[in-house]
C-alpha cells in the first residue's frame, strides 16, 4: 500500500495549533485498525483507501478532544471482519450463526469530527448482507449508531424467528431490520430501533 501525509504545527501559538492531511491507497485494513484503535479485538481484512483532514489545538488530552475538527472518507474493497464482539452481538440478536464472519464486496464511509464526536455515515455491501450505519462515536469510544440491515433471502431463511422474515421484507425479498447500537466500543449493545 501507499501512505502519504503532511502536517503543520505552529509552535508560536499558545497551546499549539496543528493541521494534518493523510492519504492512503490499498492499505491492509488490519494494519490500519491496529494503528488507529490498538485496543480493538478482531480480524479485519481488505484493501483500504482513505483521505483525512484534521486540525485543532491543545496540549492536554481534554483540550485536544475539544478542539479537534476534521473530515474524511474511507473505502474498503473485498473485505472480511471476524472475531468482533459487535458481530457476535448482532449474530445473537437475529439468531444467525453465519454472521460471526462478515464478508463484503465494498464499504464506503464519510465522517466529520466536531465537539469530541465523530459523525459518520457509511455503507457495507456484500452478497448476503448490507449494513448502513449512521450516527456518532465519541473520542472516548462511546458508540451511538442507528443501523439499517438488509439480509438476503437465502440468509433470511436461517433466522430462527420467522416473524422477521414475514413482516420486514422489501420489494426485492430482502429482510430489512432497523437497529440501534449503543455503548462503549468494547461492550456495545445491539437492540431494535425505537
Amino acid at each position: 500500500g501507499f501512505l502519504q501525509g503532511k502536517g503543520r504545527v505552529a509552535l508560536g501559538i499558545e497551546g499549539l495549533d496543528y493541521s494534518a492531511h493523510l492519504t492512503g491507497n490499498n492499505l491492509q485494513l488490519n494494519t490500519l485498525v491496529a494503528a488507529v484503535s490498538p485496543g480493538v479485538k478482531g480480524d479485519f481484512r481488505g484493501g483500504t483507501d482513505f483521505t483525512v483532514n484534521l486540525s485543532g489545538n491543545g496540549i492536554t488530552e481534554e483540550s485536544f478532544k475539544k478542539h479537534l475538527t476534521g473530515e474524511g472518507e474511507i473505502q474498503v474493497k473485498n473485505g472480511t471482519v471476524s472475531d468482533l464482539e459487535f458481530l457476535q452481538s448482532l449474530s445473537s440478536f437475529i439468531k444467525v450463526d453465519k454472521l460471526d464472519t462478515l464478508t463484503f464486496d465494498h464499504s464506503h464511509g464519510t465522517f466529520s469530527v466536531t465537539d469530541g464526536l465523530i459523525h459518520t455515515t457509511s455503507s457495507l455491501k456484500g452478497k448476503e448482507i448490507e449494513l448502513y450505519p449512521e450516527g456518532t462515536i465519541s473520542l472516548d469510544a462511546y458508540v451511538h449508531l442507528s443501523l439499517k440491515m438488509r439480509i438476503s433471502p437465502s440468509l433470511s431463511e436461517q433466522i430462527v424467528d420467522g416473524v422477521l422474515t414475514k413482516y420486514f421484507i422489501d420489494e426485492k425479498g430482502w429482510t430489512v431490520i432497523d437497529l440501534a447500537i449503543k455503548g462503549p466500543s468494547d461492550e456495545v449493545v445491539v437492540m431494535p430501533a425505537s
